[in-house]
């Protein structure tokens, strides 16, 4: 649903349409607003306008940091995946051997008790 907002930067004010809250865009227009605030304080003298741009750059130089850590961070994150995958295929591999070592244990076992008992009633019928 579409919510129209009013909002007031730098003393001008601009209507929203937007799928967002009402709440949401001032909290965004309260932020901005700050930090337009903070970049005038901190250049002196500079008129709303340059402020604004400045502002803008700044938050564009975030954003875009940002993103790029973001990208980092997924391409990390699907190496990972990649390497647990593989980490579970070699653990398949390792339990099938295992298991295949297991059995030819057993087989081992079961053929020397057969053994046994073959001796056992071999000795009983030389009796």
């Amino acid at each position: 649903m579409q919510n129209k907002t009013t909002i007031a930067i730098c003393g001008r004010e601009f209507k929203i349409v937007s799928d967002d809250s009402g709440e949401y865009i001032h909290q965004l227009a309260y932020e901005l607003n700050e930090r337009i605030k903070k970049t005038s304080a901190d250049y002196i003298g500079l008129p709303t306008g340059p402020a604004t741009a400045l502002t803008a750059l700044q938050i564009l130089d975030e954003l875009t940091k940002k993103k790029k850590l973001l990208e980092e961070v997924s391409t990390e994150l699907q190496n990972v995946k990649d390497k647990l995958k593989q980490t579970e295929i070699e653990l398949r591999i390792l339990e099938e051997k295992a298991e295949i070592g297991q059995n030819a244990k057993l087989k081992r076992a079961l053929e020397r008790i057969k053994n046994m008992e073959a001796e056992k009633n071999n000795g009983k019928s030389e009796r």
